[in-house]
């Protein structure tokens, strides 16, 4: 190989004796750098200063590429030795090309990720922590109510939820009942179900009347609302008597009522709310005796792997089968695609 040539290499590069590691020949560029490298000394102690061959050598691995540091010069160097015959003897030709600011650039991004994961588990944490709060603000008023068999399912499908719901009984032996379903997932549609949650909660213990509640609940979600969120959901108030139903609806699916009669949906009176919007209007149906009351979030109906329709949900709550509706979600409650929540009441 013409020395010439390897004069010219952009790279550092010496030739060494197979066996015994001793310099053969260095280019101009290795001589700058280890200047106290002599043809006829050996590699490891030119180089290293060492008094034996380097770990890889000496392990029979000379031919093999490596990263190392050098402490004489605290520089890391990538060698690529290659077998060739020099002068009638063979020999290892050797490049040593500089990678130290390669190794620092790593080391830095190796820093950064480390970084990013110790955030990202204290964000984890806050979540967590916020989904319990999120959770806590879900009231069942009638888990041991003499009236009504209530059955709900709650499935968020992140940590934070954008549904949430809450069965409240007044003072006064009435309900109220809600499910809102805000915009998307995470932390922003989870601070608005938050606020009207406890809005509607500020309102049961104040005894407002459901025309109140609703005109609170519009003023917050008003200053709460970004400016391209929605909120979608349902208000209900049901008397003491249970004979009729007041109802806010907006942006869901019907609510299914079942009397003695008849099953009758209770469809969307207003659009799902926006932040430019500052009133709900409320209709009521008047019922000889309700028997049923079925609210449900999308995620119920447009989950492609569920199979379940509005019709499914119309005869589970007029035949009083709900329950095997609410295994078949839950046996899915991994891999629901959205937020998933339903309340069914079922008169005893």
């Amino acid at each position: 190989m013409p020395e010439d040539l390897l004069e010219s290499a952009p790279f550092g590069l010496y030739v060494v004796e197979a066996k015994n590691f001793t310099i053969l020949y260095a280019n101009g560029l290795f001589k700058e750098r280890f200047e106290s490298a002599r043809i006829g000394e050996r590699c490891f102690q030119a180089i290293f200063d060492r008094t034996a061959p380097c770990a890889h050598c000496g392990n029979g691995q000379a031919q093999m590429r490596h990263e190392f540091f050098n402490e004489l010069d605290n520089r890391w160097y990538l060698s690529q030795p290659q077998p060739i015959i020099w002068n009638n003897q063979e020999a290892l030709y050797v490049t040593l090309t500089d990678i130290t600011e390669l190794k620092n650039t790593q080391n830095r991004l190796s820093e950064a990720h480390a970084q990013m994961a110790i955030k990202n588990r204290a964000l984890e944490e806050e979540q967590r922590l916020a989904r319990t709060k999120q959770l806590g603000m879900i009231t069942n008023d009638l888990l041991r109510d003499a009236r009504f068999r209530v059955e709900t399912l709650y499935y968020p499908s992140d940590i934070l939820s954008g549904d949430t719901y809450s069965l409240h009984r007044t003072p006064q032996g009435g309900l109220f009942i809600y499910l809102i379903d805000g915009m998307g997932h995470g932390l922003l549609p989870s601070m608005t179900t938050f606020a009207v949650a406890s809005v509607v909660r500020q309102s049961v213990a104040q005894e407002e009347s459901f025309d109140q509640m609703l005109s609170r609940v519009s003023q917050t979600l008003h200053q709460a609302l970004a400016e391209s969120e929605q909120l979608s959901y349902i208000f209900l108030h049901l008397p003491p008597a249970l004979d009729q139903i007041a109802y806010a609806i907006g942006g869901m699916y019907p609510v299914l009522v079942q009397t003695d009669q008849q099953l009758t949906e209770l469809k969307a009176n207003n659009p799902p709310f926006l932040n430019f919007m500052d009133r709900i209007e409320a209709d009521t149906l008047s019922a000889a005796a309700i028997k049923g009351v079925l609210l449900y979030s999308d995620g119920v109906v447009e989950d492609s792997r569920l199979k379940i329709d509005p019709h499914t949900l119309r005869k589970a709550l007029a035949s009083d089968q709900i329950a095997p509706l609410a295994e078949r979600i839950g046996a899915r409650a991994q891999q629901l695609e959205d937020d998933t929540t339903l309340i069914a009441l079922r008169r005893r």
